[in-house]
Order: structure tokens, then sequence, then C-alpha cells
């Protein structure tokens, strides 16, 4: 015993570390050492294990054996290359032969087929001639750890996929802009191979409206399809992890599979709870949806919903006011040409054209011109309110001749009252 090193004796050490009887004092005390150092690798809560120097597990401790799931008996003898796979395993070893030490991160495979990340240290065991006895490997399952990581990392990308989609959506002026945006966010969000975004339109046929990497047949053969009708409230997302196994899509089938397409989704733009169009994803093999995915393609289809229909309301207000314009010309000009002739008719009675007037009479010309007066000040008015909405209106600021005005007011009043027997009487104010 004097002759082994601490390394030779751990790795063949009995269950039972009780010295013979006669032992030397030296004896013992080298037998309590190991018995220290069996019992913290025993009870360490991180996974050790000792491999001899052909490669094959000696001995592990409860947590690798509660790690890998592999009893002490079905372990021993057996290389790591059962749960890390040949080609990591030899990876391994060469690095342990050439450095004696190795650290990185590996990938395991428990005994019930659970893929586990781990941290491991491992270093060779030497003797006093620096032979490698046996190695010994340190694991810290990091399977959490990483999965946290992944899922902090897809979030701030989904974030930076919809800043940039509603900054560029922000400032797109034209619908095909827009879809242009919404085609670029859908591909980076879900990374897929291909998308397309199609609408219903005044018949409630699905059209196309833009896409990336489909070919004129297969847009031909499959538009108008959808899985939802076009009064259908509140759809959900409906996914196709693989074209060949979904019963759904029988008669669509080939022209999805002649495109190169084995799997899809069909994500619903709505206006409010009401269908507006769809998304189409599709990847060239099959593929496993996730719910993220899927909930990422629905935020996007929001926003762009929204965006086309912010677009289609501008629209809308454009036209409206293109036709009050229209409308505000010709009542400008229909009005005033009527109002003119009136002016004018009346101006040739005050001058006495067509013979003397009566005092009533001119009387009642002079209202009348003041009226015809009074409806072209209306006229300019409401041009005066589309000028406002314009902001095109400019103010001019001048006295009022108050006594004109109420003259004004009179003339226009005055036979309103007087028709229905109210009694008016006029008094001027002092206009010294």
């Amino acid at each position: 015993a004097s002759a082994s090193t601490t390394a030779e004796m751990l790795a063949a050490l009995p269950e039972g570390l009780i010295p013979p009887a006669g032992a030397s004092p030296q004896h013992r005390r080298l037998t309590d050492i190991l018995a220290l150092y069996r019992a913290v690798f025993l009870n360490s809560t991180d996974p050790v294990a000792i491999i001899d120097r052909e490669g094959r597990y000696l001995e592990q401790n409860v947590a690798h054996e509660l790690l890998l799931g592999y009893s002490a008996d079905e372990l021993r003898g057996q290389s790591p290359a059962i749960h890390l796979g040949e080609e990591m395993f030899r990876s391994l070893a060469s690095e342990l032969q050439q450095k004696g030490t190795a650290r990185r991160e590996i990938v395991s495979t428990t005994k019930r087929g659970e893929r586990r990340v781990l941290d491991l240290s491992a270093f060779a065991v030497r003797d006093r001639l620096g032979r490698a006895v046996c190695y010994v490997g340190i694991k810290r399952d990091i399977t959490e750890q990483r999965r946290a990581a992944e899922e902090l990392n897809r979030r701030f990308e989904e974030l930076q996929v919809l800043y940039a989609m509603a900054d560029s959506l922000g400032q797109a002026r034209a619908l095909d802009d827009i879809y242009d945006q919404a085609i670029d966010a859908l591909l980076r969000a879900v990374k897929a191979d291909r998308a397309s975004i199609l609408e219903f339109d005044d018949d409630e046929v699905m059209r196309f409206r833009a896409w990336r990497g489909l070919s004129a047949t297969y847009r031909a053969a499959v538009e108008g399809h959808s899985p939802w009708k076009a009064d259908t409230r509140n759809p959900s997302p409906v996914a196709v992890g693989d074209v060949d196994l979904d019963p759904k899509l029988p008669a669509l089938r080939p022209a999805i599979k002649s495109e190169g397409i084995r799997a899809l989704a069909f994500v619903p733009m709505l206006d409010g709870n009401a269908l507006l169009g769809k998304f189409m994803l599709y990847f060239d093999a099959p593929h496993e949806w996730t719910d993220a995915e899927l909930r990422l393609a629905s935020i996007v289809a929001r926003h762009v919903s929204f965006a086309i229909l912010r677009h289609r309301r501008e629209a809308e207000l454009q036209n409206a006011n293109r036709a009050k314009s229209v409308f505000l010309a010709t009542m400008s000009h229909e009005l005033r040409t009527p109002l003119n002739a009136i002016a004018g008719y009346a101006d040739l009675l005050d001058a006495g054209v067509h013979g003397p007037l009566a005092a009533t009479q001119k009387d009642a010309v002079r209202r009348v011109q003041a009226n015809q007066r009074h409806l072209l000040r209306l006229i300019d008015d409401v041009l005066d309110f589309a000028k406002i909405e314009s902001g095109h209106l400019h103010l001019e600021i001048s006295d009022v001749p108050v006594q004109e005005t109420l003259d004004g007011t009179r003339m226009f009043i005055e036979p309103q009252l007087r028709a229905k027997d109210i009694e008016f009487d006029f008094v001027p104010g002092d206009t010294s």
C-alpha cells in the first residue's frame, strides 16, 4: 500500500474501508484519508464519475446516477459514449490525453431519452511518474439555465423585430410598402422559408396581395382557399406541421407538395373580431410549430392589420376631402351664378332702367339686394370653413361698421317677422 498513490487506491477502493488487523498507523491514516475522499465523492451534490484508463466507467456518485438514470451496475464497464455519443466521447478523450484537462458544455442523453445540457469539468489523476491512473468528470446540469437564456434571447429578438416592424409600418405610406414590411417581419420573426399575405375582396374571396418565394402556378391553384369563412368571428391560427399527415388538405396537397412546401400555417388578420385576411407561413421541411411562433405571428398580424386599416381610412378621408372640395367648388359656381344675376337685375331696377320706382318698390329692391349680398357672404363663410380645415385661411383684422351691419340684419329679418305678424321696431343708435 505504501507504493500506491491516493488515486490508485481511490480507483480500486472497496465498499468497506475497515483496515486489516495489525495495520500500521500510517496505513490506518491513509485509509482514513481515503474514507474522507470517498465520503466527499459519494455525497457531493454535483454529479461525479470516475473513468479508467481505457475509457470505461468505474464508479459514479448518487447525483450522477440521478442525472443520467443509469445505476452503478448499468454504467460500470460502459464508456461515456453511452450518453454522449461516440463523436463527443472521442473528442473529450483526445483532449484529456493531450492536455490532461477538459472544460466544455456537452449535451447528454439520459436513460429516459431526455437531452440535458451539462457543464463538464474533467481531469486526469496521475501517479508519481505522471501516468494517468484514471479520469474524474464533474458535471453540472445547466439545461434550465440554457433554456432561460434561449427564451430571453428569443424574446429580445421578438422585441427587435416588432420594434423595427412598427417603425417601418409607421413610415409606410403606400399599401405595397406595408405588405413588404409585413413579409420581412414575418420571415425574420418566425424564420420561415416563405410567406404571403391574402385579403378578402369585395366578393369575399381570399386574394394574394403580397408573397415571397411562391410561383404563379401555385398561387393560382390555392387562391381563394381559407380555413375560415368570411363571417368567422375571432378565428385562431391553424398550423400544419406536415402536409403529408394532415387530413384537411387532400384537395390542395398535390399543389402544395409540387411547390416544395412541407409545413404551413394560417394566421388570421383581424379588424376587431372580424376577419380581414390571413398571413401564410411556409417551411420547406416538416416543422413543429410552437405556441411562441404562432403568438408572435399573431402579434405581427395585428400590427399589419392596423396599418392596412389605417391606410384604407386615410385613403377614404382623402377621397372625402376631394369630394368636399368638388362640392364646394360646384356650390360656389352654381349658387353664385344665379345670385349674381339677381344682383344685376336688382341693380337695373334700382337704377330706373325699367322705369321709375315708387318708394315702396325701391325699398323692396334694396331688401333683395341686401339678401343677395347676405347669401353671397354665407357662401363665402362655407368656403372659409374649408380653408380653415386646410390651414389656408388668412384673417384680415379691421374695424366693422356696426350701423351698416345692423341695417343689413334688419332688412333680412324684418320681412320674416312681419309675415308672422310679429311687431318689429328698429331704432338706429347714435353714430356720433
